[in-house]
């Protein structure tokens, strides 16, 4: 509950200079998921509504199915609260999430099951499609992933953390998802950089296992794999 009253400041700033404004469609699907959430945080007895954080994912989202508009299996490393899994699983992708922190994980839990979109018990030797449904993935489970695992993903996203990530998790992920050939990962915002890595790290660590910084603006990162590219960002 405390994510949701995280960064006040920057609702009005995400409006109004990132999104310059909601359209109907983004105003309808806020008010549906601020009724829920608010009658979850009630239930718990903190009623409280995620402005800052719910506003910053719904830019999240428009950047996503902008730049991502065909991508339909993706993974968010390190969701929070959980909000931008849940509007992605509104746009009817395939959702995984994981996320190291119990807390947090705990109000995903609430919250996915909330909105009658939670799958905590799943088989990864059996194919799992489209069905609406979010897997989410403890993080000792998704440590030991076998290799093996009928998993597809287009795109992992790691908002606002990777420079927060220790070394060892940052290289566990991008090993895990070379395994799975994983084309992208979408970053908005990257962290505080004075936590664990600096982003200028986070670059040549991603390009020692093939990807290369495609995107860069505004605080919007985009990594595509790339060998041939890579090898040549290496060389020079």
């Amino acid at each position: 509950i405390f994510s949701c009253i995280m960064h006040p400041e920057r609702s009005e700033d995400t409006i109004n200079r990132l999104m310059n404004g909601l359209n109907q469609k983004e105003l309808k699907l806020l008010e549906k998921v601020l009724v829920e959430v608010y009658k979850m945080n009630s239930d718990f007895g903190m009623p409280t509504l995620p402005t800052g954080s719910i506003l910053r994912h719904l830019y999240q989202r428009r950047l996503f199915n902008y730049f991502f508009p065909k991508y339909k299996n993706v993974l968010e490393v390190g969701p929070g609260a959980g909000y931008f899994s849940l509007l992605l699983n509104k746009d009817n992708r395939n959702v995984y999430c994981t996320d190291v922190s119990q807390a947090y994980y705990l109000y995903q839990h609430y919250l996915f099951k909330k909105f009658d979109c939670l799958s905590e018990f799943f088989d990864f030797n059996k194919k799992n499609k489209i069905n609406n449904k979010i897997k989410h993935i403890p993080w000792f489970f998704f440590k030991n992933i076998p290799s093996n695992a009928n998993i597809d993903l287009d795109c992992i996203i790691v908002n606002h953390a990777i420079c927060e990530m220790h070394l060892l998790a940052v290289r566990h992920l991008l090993k895990f998802a070379t395994i799975f050939k994983v084309k992208n990962f979408f970053m908005e915002g990257q962290g505080s950089d004075v936590v664990s890595l600096k982003f200028a790290e986070i670059k040549k660590i991603f390009l020692s296992y093939g990807y290369y910084l495609k995107y860069s603006k505004n605080e919007v990162f985009i990594f595509e794999y790339d060998l041939e590219k890579c090898n040549k960002y290496i060389i020079i």
